[in-house]
């Protein structure tokens, strides 16, 4: 499987795989710009069940995920999509249970990361989430996936619960076998819980 788009270096822009990706300090003068006007943000519709399964393969090897101990299929999820020129380039999937929003996947394609993509459909999903009088969004991550701990943390989410080797003891079960490695060569162990408290200012 070519898991070349996953990430796109900042400096040269050659699509790289996850493993091979590296995190580096910047001030962020290399962002890539502002978002174009071309970029779309819309919820997905049936005919988008093709690309959000190939964008979900591409990303997660799969297209049904485990968060926060249960599995979900990402065509049975709510999704919110952003789309250039006809190209799905960001997926927001997640389901609404009781008092809260559960984020199931989230994935920006390589080329779009840095560019305000991902901020901009948490934006939207908030703004969804208080239109329900829904207060609280969780979601959860592995160890080693550094990016996705820095921007959830960037945008008000915060650490509630670390489960130390959930993640290793399922992959063992799905794969039969060795843990893959994961966001750098990290080994995937840990599943990391997360949640954000969203304010109630303005609302009716």
């Amino acid at each position: 499987m070519d898991l070349r788009e996953i990430f796109a270096c900042s400096a040269c822009g050659v699509p790289m795989d996850w493993t091979q990706a590296r995190l580096r300090v910047t001030c962020g003068c290399d962002r890539g710009g502002a978002l174009a006007a071309d970029l779309s943000l819309r919820r997905a519709d049936e005919g988008d069940g093709a690309a959000l399964q190939a964008l979900c393969m591409r990303f997660f090897h799969h297209t049904d995920l485990i968060a926060w101990g249960q599995k979900y299929e990402i065509a049975e999820c709510e999704n919110l999509v952003a789309e250039r020129n006809g190209r799905l380039v960001g997926l927001l999937s997640y389901v609404y249970q009781d008092d809260c929003c559960l984020v199931v996947a989230f994935a920006v394609g390589g080329g779009e990361q840095g560019r305000g993509v991902g901020a901009k459909l948490q934006g939207l999903l908030e703004g969804e989430c208080r239109g329900r009088k829904i207060w609280k969004m969780v979601l959860s991550t592995t160890n080693d996936n550094l990016p996705a701990l820095y921007f959830y943390q960037r945008h008000g989410f915060r650490i509630s619960e670390v489960l130390p080797g959930a993640v290793a003891d399922t992959l063992r079960e799905l794969l039969g076998g060795e843990v893959p490695e994961g966001f750098g060569g990290i080994p995937v162990t840990d599943e990391i819980r997360l949640k954000k408290e969203l304010s109630r200012e303005g609302s009716a």
